[in-house]
């Protein structure tokens, strides 16, 4: 079974993609250059964590949900969320 999933991202100059590891939960980019280059999401340069974001908000923008059960804030997140609802539905009435 394969845990990876990989995306290209758009670096200029460079063939980069990034790889998210299923089994994990992290985010790292491959840069192919000749040889391959493996880096992690914090040790990345930069503009690859720009152009992931740049992806993932032209393509997930438009449809954004929350799952605070994996939301690493865990029950604050919960909190915010029923409250941002609450005034949501008093806004309506």
């Amino acid at each position: 079974m394969i845990f990876q999933q990989t995306v290209p991202i758009t670096v200029e100059g460079q063939e980069v993609y990034a790889v998210f590891d299923i089994e994990t939960g992290l985010v790292g980019f491959v840069k192919v250059d000749g040889e391959q280059e493996d880096y992690t999401f914090a040790e990345a340069p930069v503009e690859y964590r720009v152009a992931l974001s740049n992806f993932l908000e032209a393509n997930s923008g438009g449809c954004h949900k929350t799952n605070t059960k994996i939301c690493r804030k865990g029950d604050l997140g919960r909190h915010v969320l029923n409250y941002l609802h609450k005034i949501d539905s008093d806004s309506l009435s």
